[in-house]
Parts: structure tokens; C-alpha cells; sequence
């Protein structure tokens, strides 16, 4: 929790900056920012922002972020915005939106880590639970799947049939990653009953 939430002020978006701050702390430092025994001094520690330094292994730049995150001022804290323009994020921006886009997660990687997940929490899915995404891939719907399939037709008529199947594709895909939140929504739900 914030600062601010412990003083009851009203919740915004640079709490979540001070989540997030606290997350990359943790990834760096292998420890949580803030350790307790009980709530109470728990809530002390994070009033006061006192935390052990961040990792040196890591650079004058991150530990900079990371200091400006868990700033005890809310209004001192950077804006997502400001965090994504940090110049030395950059690379690490690119290549993860580029991997994102260029080797997205496939249905069975998909379906094993929900499997994994139920597992974990003693629930058994079997394959009609998880919805399926179609076989064929948006990125190949502008591409005829062979030269036959082209010969012949004009032009109009193949571009309005790759335009119908994008968006039965998109339909199918829309609905396939609704079904895939509600089994989220669940797993999460019996995370918290178990906890």
C-alpha cells in the first residue's frame, strides 16, 4: 500500500506507480522494500520510506526510477508516461513490444499455463474448458494460401474475402479471450477463497 492510503487520502494513479515501484524493487533487490511483522509496522516503515539501497549491480539510471517511484510525495512520483519516455527503457521497450507483436503466446503455451494455474489450486480443466482460437493466423490473412486460389478471381473479390474472414477471425478471437478471462476470473477467484 501507499503512503497516502495510510493516510487515507483518496486512491490514484501514483499509487499504482508506488506498486509498481515496489514490484521492480523486489525483481532487484530479491527482498521486498518494505518488511514487517504486523500491519501496524508495516505502515510505519512505509511512512517513514525507509528501505535498504537498491542493488549497485544495477544501473544509476534504474535505481534513480525505482527511488522516484517510491517517493513518500505522491505528486513527486513519475507518470507511466514519464516512465515509458526514460531513454534508457527504450531498448527494453522496443524489444519486448516487437516480441509481443512478432512471437505472441500460442494456444497450447496459453493452455498450459491455465492448466498449471488450476493445478496449483486443486481444480482439474479438461480441453472443453479452454476456448480455442482459430487455426489460421491474422497475420497470414492477407496472403491467398496458394496461387490457385487467386487464379481467376479479381482482385475486388479477393480483397472482400480476406476482409470477411479478418473480422469472422477477429470475432472468434474476441470471443475465444473472453471465455479465457472468465477461467481467469475464476482461478483468481479460488486463489483469493484459498488464501
Amino acid at each position: 500500500m501507499s503512503p497516502e492510503l495510510f493516510k487515507n487520502k483518496p486512491y490514484s494513479y501514483k499509487s499504482d506507480i508506488w506498486a509498481l515501484g515496489c514490484v521492480l524493487y523486489e525483481m532487484c533487490n530479491l527482498r521486498t522494500a518494505f518488511e514487517a511483522q504486523s500491519l501496524n509496522g508495516l505502515a510505519m516503515k512505509i511512512l517513514k520510506g525507509n528501505y535498504n539501497p537498491i542493488n549497485k549491480n544495477f544501473s544509476k539510471e534504474l535505481r534513480e526510477l525505482i527511488g522516484s517511484m517510491l517517493d513518500l510525495n505522491a505528486g513527486k512520483r513519475p507518470t507511466i508516461t514519464d516512465i515509458l519516455k526514460k531513454q534508457f527503457l527504450a531498448p527494453y521497450i522496443i524489444k519486448t513490444v516487437n516480441d509481443l507483436v512478432h512471437n505472441p503466446i500460442d494456444d497450447e503455451q496459453y493452455d498450459e499455463i491455465l492448466k498449471n494455474q488450476a493445478r496449483k489450486l486443486g481444480v482439474q480443466l479438461d480441453q472443453t474448458d479452454i476456448p480455442r482460437t482459430p487455426d489460421t493466423s491474422l497475420y497470414d490473412l492477407d496472403k491467398p494460401k496458394s496461387r490457385a486460389m487467386s487464379r481467376g478471381k479479381p482482385k475486388e473479390n479477393i480483397d472482400s474475402n480476406i476482409r470477411e474472414r479478418l473480422t469472422q477471425e477477429k470475432e472468434m478471437l474476441k470471443r475465444a479471450k473472453h471465455e479465457r478471462q472468465k477461467i481467469q476470473e475464476k482461478i483468481n477467484k479460488l486463489e483469493y477463497e484459498k488464501s
